[in-house]
């Protein structure tokens, strides 16, 4: 019988494991060590990290949709770090994404296993769907980064008594929220982020503040304004609200924070074919209320608060000024809005895959 040395064919272990359900490329791995590698290579290239419990020094690792992976289904961060080659550290290699899902304990410090991601293309931090948990820092090197927003923006929202005290804005005050040491920012390195708003209007500024000084590195931000599954949408943003002031409001803060980073902004275009037109309108005349250096004079803008009484929340009076509206427009020059199909397919989603909660993969 003729024998095929794999090593020497691996395209065609490859094609073959392409064909493979999860549980027949676990029965695969016993064919032989080199087929238990190639095997174990590809279902690391993905990975769910979760953490064991609010006092672990450990995560459970999966794959997405929760499927376990028999080489590697956990990992500890100190161990890992302490020794010079950890027997697991190949495994991750050549993994391309990697998700955090919900609040990791900061007994567990994730960044320690940073100098082994050596190919990461993606991070996500997603929320946690049972309590909306989510991780406060960015601990592993990666290319795209994609952030959620959560309705509390409160990282472990199990702890009753830090939901008490009202938010994070202090992280100094907040230890408990990240390992010692550990500051919230942005990877220099990082050349994209993508902002899922998931349906809400909570800025994910308030979620993750560093977003509002992203390194130099940055030269993207997406926006996606609705949550997707499939076709269908969840959430929606109702022009007129409340809740589209502060999206524009707090849209226009971060594209003028971040000055040299070009904006794209998904989904508006679902609420109606002419929305991205009037958001863009909302955008220039939040910008109106700022006092630009060089430009606006003492008194020249001012917002009028009305929360209780009818009409519009916020009105924003400004004296016109033809360099004011030339400073805004250069803002908003690097602003561009795409469907859900078009940014998909900028992605390599085809349409018939969309799904944004899981696109940047």
């Amino acid at each position: 019988m003729a024998m095929l040395d794999m090593p020497q064919f691996p395209h065609i272990l490859s094609s073959v494991m392409s064909y493979c359900s999860w549980s027949t490329l676990i029965t695969l791995r016993l064919v032989s060590k080199n087929v238990r590698t190639a095997v174990d290579t590809l279902q690391c290239t993905h990975l769910v990290l979760i953490d064991t419990d609010l006092l672990g020094t450990a995560v459970n690792v999966y794959a997405p949709g929760m499927l376990r992976i028999p080489a590697l289904q956990t990992c500890s961060p100190i161990s890992w770090s302490q020794q010079p080659v950890h027997p697991k550290a190949a495994l991750v290699a050549n993994t391309r994404v990697v998700d955090i899902l919900g609040f990791v304990s900061t007994t567990c410090d994730l960044t320690l296993l940073a100098p082994h991601f050596k190919r990461l293309d993606t991070l996500r931090m997603p929320t946690c769907p049972f309590d909306g948990g989510f991780t406060p820092y960015f601990p592993v090197p990666a290319k795209t980064l994609v952030l959620f927003t959560n309705n509390d923006a409160i990282p472990n929202p199990i702890d009753m008594e830090l939901r008490a005290f009202g938010g994070y804005d202090d992280y100094d005050e907040e230890p408990e929220v990240l390992p010692k040491g550990v500051r919230p920012s942005i990877p220099d390195g990082v050349t994209k982020v993508v902002v899922n708003m998931k349906g809400t209007d909570i800025p994910i500024a308030d979620v993750h503040g560093c977003i509002m000084d992203a390194p130099k590195s940055v030269k993207e931000i997406v926006i996606i304004l609705l949550k997707y599954t499939g076709r269908s949408l969840v959430g929606e943003l109702q022009p007129g609200l409340m809740g589209e002031q502060i999206v524009s409001m707090d849209t226009a803060e971060l594209i003028s924070a971040n000055k040299d980073v070009n904006f794209t902004l998904v989904g508006f275009d679902e609420i109606r074919a002419s929305y991205p037109a009037k958001f863009r309108s909302l955008l220039a005349n939040e910008m109106r209320a700022y006092n630009v250096k060089g430009i606006d004079q003492p008194g020249d803008n001012v917002v009028e608060c009305n929360p209780f009484g009818p009409g519009p929340r916020r009105v924003i009076k400004s004296k016109y000024r033809p360099e004011k509206e030339a400073w805004i427009e250069g803002v908003l020059s690097k602003v561009t809005f795409k469907s859900i199909y078009e940014y998909a397919r900028t992605c390599g989603r085809p349409d018939e895959e969309v799904h944004l909660d899981f696109v940047e993969h």
